[in-house]
């Protein structure tokens, strides 16, 4: 991807490639052990059908349906970036501060 933005002259493009999706940074954060273990969540099914869905996890560890308003208050209100331990996020993390400064 970022040989891609490069093609293209976007020197600031940020590949967010979420393993195996962006519920799984989410539960990390959020669930009851929060931050702990979050490495294993990256090797979980990314299948919706599952009958261990991310997505269905992220609704039960909320306790209401998943909207992206309640994930944006959720995310302001307590999503502690320092504290995940995940391949993926560092990947984008590493990259987002890099173009930033």
């Amino acid at each position: 991807m970022l040989d891609g933005f490069a093609e293209e002259g976007f020197d600031k493009g940020v590949p967010m490639i979420p393993k195996p999706k962006s519920e799984a940074w989410l539960i990390c954060a959020w669930k009851q052990y929060s931050y702990q273990g979050c490495e294993a969540l990256e090797d979980r099914s990314g299948n919706d059908d599952s009958p261990n869905s991310l997505k269905d996890e992220l609704t039960r560890i909320l306790g209401q349906l998943v909207t992206l308003d309640l994930i944006c208050q959720r995310v302001k209100e307590s999503f502690e970036i320092n504290r995940v331990k995940m391949r993926s996020f560092n990947a984008f993390r590493e990259r987002l501060e890099e173009v930033i400064d």
